[in-house]
């Protein structure tokens, strides 16, 4: 019985349960926030949060581009031949008595269920049902799997969801102290509106700054949330260049563009030169330790 092939129509389906939630969440906290500050806040608070709120449905709805396939018939340099990789046990490693650790970070991976090599760093995803680079996890909230190409999105989403979250939270504050002191409620229903989505709005505050919290350390790091659980006996991490190449390797080295969740055509074709050479330099390494291998 394979159970990731139950619970995957399951996952689609929750998934574009939560895109409702999702945008139902943010349209009841607009109106909630539009609705209840008052002047001179509304001043600076609604310009604020109609941007973050643009922001973070512009970041969403990025989540759900392509996250980064592994082009057709790629393989290492000197490495065509699928049959004999298989023979030759070049594989994942950490099972069936294959490397583990260091080593495995510069042996050829082979991914069985692609029938197809695997650049460093890629993963299959059961969801796809392919292989995707530098993958870092799939998350049912974007439908979608966060990689190479849309990991940025994925953080700049988190970052301003929580931000606008928090604004929210700030600015109902007053409403909800009313609402718990004033016994002479005019419209009970709104009142009780407004202290609900205060509640949800903090909560996602809270939920998203820890999330965003760990996405920045594995970002110092250069690490993904997978190889944070696979990989942490690895000392020192191969991949980590230090705290502003880690970031200009994801955000891109445009300034400018930092806050926008969408990378330029060059950058993205770099992103995809990068992830795939580093993966033919490590192998290169790794034919070097060995005498050759053909």
């Amino acid at each position: 019985w394979d159970m990731f092939a139950f619970c995957i129509p399951c996952l689609r389906i929750l998934g574009k349960v939560m895109y409702v939630v999702v945008l139902g969440v943010v349209g009841l906290t607009a109106w909630a926030v539009l609705s209840s500050c008052r002047v001179p806040l509304a001043y600076v608070a609604d310009p604020l949060f109609c941007v973050l709120v643009v922001m973070l449905l512009w970041s969403y709805f990025a989540c759900g581009t392509e996250p980064g396939r592994v082009p057709r018939n790629w393989a290492p340099d000197g490495l065509q031949d699928a049959e004999a990789a298989q023979a030759g046990g070049w594989a994942a490693p950490g099972a069936g008595g294959r490397p583990a650790g260091a080593e495995a970070m510069t042996r050829p991976r082979f991914c069985k269920k692609c029938q197809a090599w695997k650049p460093q760093r890629a993963h299959h995803c059961s969801a796809l049902g392919r292989c995707v680079l530098r993958m870092d996890h799939y998350c049912v909230w974007v439908l979608n799997t966060v990689g190479l190409l849309n990991h940025k999105a994925f953080v700049l989403f988190i970052t301003y969801t929580m931000l606008a979250s928090a604004l929210a939270t700030a600015v109902l504050v007053p409403s909800c102290l009313r609402f718990l002191s004033d016994g002479d409620i005019n419209d009970v229903s709104t009142a009780v509106t407004l202290f609900v989505t205060f509640v949800f709005d903090a909560a996602f505050a809270i939920s998203l700054l820890g999330f965003l919290i760990l996405h920045v350390r594995l970002l110092q790091q250069n690490k993904t949330t997978i190889e944070s659980f696979e990989k942490a006996d690895i000392v020192p991490w191969p991949y980590n260049k230090g705290w502003k190449r880690n970031f200009e390797e994801m955000f891109g080295e445009d300034r400018r563009r930092w806050l926008v969740p969408t990378h330029t055509k060059a950058q993205t074709r770099l992103m995809l030169e990068r992830a795939l050479s580093q993966s033919e330099d490590t192998h290169r390494l790794h034919s070097n330790e060995l005498g050759g291998f053909s």
